[in-house]
């Protein structure tokens, strides 16, 4: 009797042991998983706090001779100014590029282009999803070496914002003058006014290769607005076609003209983010791991050129549909995009106030 107690007595304290030391156990590894993740926390916030600092710096390092070569380049026109010009902006880009390569983890990246090979002296319309911020710098990334420096249509308002402003008007960036339907109402001559602006700066492009970027949604997409639009579509919001339109019609002569080239024409961007849309300085912090950019012609049907998409209403109505075709091929594609990463059943969630999960690091990167 007394040796089954002293058994029993045993293994009750064999079992208050393996329990207590079971406990110290996952304290322990509790707290080796915080220390991690504050660690994780504190390498991203330390590359990030860098990353913008240094992007800070070299908008104010490279802005001012963009500016500076830009106004006299206004006022004596000349090739090898222009030259020069874009010289001084390719070397911005490339510097925010550098930042990508050398302080980033390794991104995993899953890019496709056309079969046809792209050119620096080409000239390209270029259509695009817009998610965030991010979208414009990684298709400057892409882009690099590959297709003439992008512009982008953009608000006048940024006119305002120190270095900024001023290299996007001295680079040609159509600025438009956003009015509010009151204005336009107590003042109808306004509603042509961002067309008219817009016309000029596109003319502007006509004497050089260029890349000039739409974002036809107009806005950056979040579920809000894919909401409250009801939009017909997975991952995009609905698109706008005139600023296409009068894109394609100011500079028809260089995409399809006797002045084109083989290969100019329109291209469709469409970019993705499988692990979540992230913030500026989300991205800039390291914390996107995964990035799909698919890059593909789109013929131009012969029907678009030499209509006047303002005052034809039946062009009007033909394109608008057009457009709507391309968005859903868009939205099937990102579909596909995002099963290549493994996550057909996700729809992208906008993180910008968590940020992207950081996902493994890897170096893969693949060009199709």
């Amino acid at each position: 009797m007394i040796c089954q107690d002293l058994q029993l007595l045993d293994w009750f304290s064999l079992a208050i042991m393996r329990l207590i030391f079971g406990s110290i156990d996952v304290v322990l590894s509790m707290h080796a998983t915080l220390s991690t993740m504050r660690a994780t926390r504190l390498r991203d916030a330390i590359r990030g706090a860098f990353n913008m600092t240094a992007v800070l710096a070299n908008t104010a390092i490279s802005g001012p001779p963009v500016i500076i070569i830009g106004m006299v380049n206004s006022l004596l026109p000349k090739k090898p100014l222009d030259r020069l010009l874009l010289r001084a902006a390719n070397r911005w880009i490339k510097n925010n590029n550098w930042l990508i390569d050398h302080t980033m983890p390794k991104i995993d990246w899953h890019i496709t282009l056309p079969e046809e090979p792209l050119s620096l002296d080409g000239h390209y319309l270029v259509m695009s999803n817009h998610q965030t911020w991010v979208d414009t710098t990684l298709m400057q990334y892409v882009g690099s070496e590959r297709i003439p420096f992008l512009r982008f249509f953009t608000k006048w308002e940024l006119i305002y914002v120190p270095i900024i402003g001023l290299c996007f008007k001295a680079l040609d960036f159509p600025m438009m003058k956003r009015h509010s339907a009151e204005a336009i109402a107590r003042n109808p001559a306004l509603r042509h006014e961002d067309l008219i602006e817009a016309h000029k700066s596109c003319v502007q492009l006509l004497g050089k290769p260029f890349s000039l970027i739409n974002y036809p949604e107009g806005t950056r997409y979040t579920e809000e607005k894919h909401q409250k639009q009801k939009s017909p579509y997975r991952y995009l919001l609905k698109p706008k076609a005139g600023g296409m339109a009068l894109s394609l019609q100011v500079l028809a002569e260089r995409l399809h003209g006797p002045r084109s080239h083989p290969g100019d024409g329109l291209l469709d961007i469409t970019v993705v983010y499988p692990d979540g849309i992230p913030s500026y300085l989300d991205f800039w912090m390291g914390k996107t791991r995964r990035i799909g950019v698919d890059i593909r012609r789109i013929e131009i049907p012969e029907w678009v050129w030499g209509r006047d998409y303002q005052e034809d209403a039946d062009f009007r109505e033909r394109f608008q549909a057009w457009i709507s075709e391309q968005w859903q091929i868009k939205d099937d594609l990102i579909d596909k995009m995002l099963s290549d990463f493994g996550a057909a059943q996700a729809k992208l969630i906008n993180r910008q106030d968590q940020g992207a999960i950081p996902m493994q690091q890897t170096s893969k990167q693949r060009v199709n």
